[in-house]
């Protein structure tokens, strides 16, 4: 029974932590059906040990081949790069022998370890202990940087950091492969535990600041690519007002003349050659031009203008709903750039598609007074079994959305707000917060 319990006890806060970074947009599988095969894996793992630990097969080899299946597993439900999730795992491996190796330190320090050793009931309830205890600072961790570590651009960094805790994990394991109580009773093993994962962390903490140093570089990028972005806008307008003057002095050039026509036909009193003329020259005006009027907002419906009549060009369904006023609570520059990353990953990734496919384009943004402005841009996307295994969020706009994920989160950061970016089976949903200040 010793067996049944702990070590499935034990390691199952570590399945739900491995999964804790990638719970949001990155699973193979909806939230739901993946509980349900981590669930039906852990009654598998308390059956297997409650039969054959440790008469048929040792506890220590069962646990070790579990840690594979459990590897395979997570390698498959957890969408990205193989990198970012061998890292992730690795990383908690270390944690959790840092863990039982406090509490088997603990045990021996007060009683005698029974033949179950690490997989006794009473270390797993130390185990379990010692998990409470510790978790919190490692959730507040992954919290503050695991976006840095999914959603990065740097495929050299991600592919090779997750050997330093690989080695890290063989060493400990080879140090501790026939632990007796007097090991686990030592000073140096609890402290080679720990120095173990002290160094794993500062790894940890180093691929963190060279991400962070790669995403401001990313950033800066980004910028240059929104400020050519804007200068196309702003050199469209100028060409599109340009125009307008040239066809406003053409008309008024032309209105003199009609003009002198009608005035003669007024002379000559032919009323019917006047009625003919006026007919035949309204026929003759123009309709006007559809501007594609989104909302109140001069700059929103210019980048609006600016990416959607490419997209219905080309056939891609477009729905807007902006209620946004005049006067927006953010700097027009920073809202055409957050639109403009969106827009323009969207209609990426509708292009990927064939025409014969159901591609949209959802905007849906509101501004809530006094200072909350909050869009959400919905798309078709290739059908989830359509995208090889080492695609992730960042290849969705290939080669640029990690930048512009990059840019819509920090410029929401920089207004106190938040950014949200989900793949579903067959659509990519981002939906944005800002708070302004000031009076509108």
């Amino acid at each position: 029974m010793d067996y049944m319990i702990s070590a499935p006890v034990a390691t199952l806060p570590y399945q739900i932590l491995a999964y804790y970074p990638f719970w949001n947009g990155y699973l193979r599988f909806s939230k739901r059906r993946t509980f349900s095969v981590l669930f039906l894996m852990f009654l598998f793992k308390c059956a297997c040990f409650y039969f054959l630990a440790p008469e048929i097969v040792p506890a220590r080899l069962l646990d070790f081949l579990f840690g594979l299946i459990h590897l395979t597993v997570f390698l498959y439900l957890v969408r990205l790069h193989l990198g970012v999730v061998l890292f992730v795992y690795f990383f908690l491996l270390a944690y959790l022998g840092l863990n039982r190796g406090i509490a088997s330190f603990l045990q021996a320090q007060f009683v005698d370890l029974t033949d179950a050793g690490v997989y006794g009931c009473a270390n797993g309830l130390l185990h379990l202990a010692v998990v409470a205890a510790t978790v919190p600072f490692l959730l507040k961790l992954f919290k503050q940087t695991c976006h840095e570590i999914v959603d990065t651009k740097e495929e050299y960094i991600i592919s090779h950091f997750w050997i330093i805790p690989a080695l890290t994990l063989v060493t400990s394991f080879v140090y501790s492969i026939r632990m007796t109580p007097e090991m686990a009773r030592s000073l140096p093993f609890l402290l080679s535990r720990l120095f173990l994962f002290l160094g794993t962390l500062v790894e940890y903490m180093l691929l963190i600041r060279l991400l962070q140093a790669a995403r401001r570089q990313a950033l800066l990028e980004a910028e240059t690519k929104n400020n050519r972005l804007l200068a196309d806008m702003h050199k469209e307008q100028y060409a599109l007002l340009l125009k307008r003057i040239e066809e406003t002095r053409r008309a008024r050039h032309d209105l003199r003349q009609h003009l002198v026509l009608i005035q003669r036909y007024l002379e000559d009193g032919d009323k019917d050659a006047l009625r003919e003329y006026i007919r035949i020259y309204g026929q003759s005006i123009p309709e006007p031009a559809d501007m594609f009027l989104y909302c109140g907002n001069y700059a929103v419906d210019t980048i609006m203008r600016f990416y959607l009549t490419q997209a219905k060009d080309e056939g891609i369904q477009v729905e807007v709903s902006l209620p946004l006023p005049k006067q927006l609570p953010i700097p027009e520059s920073d809202v055409c750039v957050l639109l403009g990353n969106l827009l323009e990953n969207a209609l990426s990734a509708c292009r990927r598609l064939e025409p014969s496919q159901n591609r949209y384009i959802r905007v849906h943004g509101l501004f809530t007074p006094p200072y909350a402005l909050s869009f959400t841009v919905d798309n078709s996307f290739y059908p989830q079994s359509q995208i090889p295994r080492s695609s992730d969020v960042q290849d969705y706009d290939h080669p640029g959305l990690g930048l512009g994920l990059s840019s819509v989160r920090a410029t929401a950061a920089r207004f106190g707000g938040t950014a949200r970016f989900e793949r579903m089976d067959t659509e990519f949903r981002a939906s944005v917060l800002l708070f302004g200040k000031g009076e509108i």
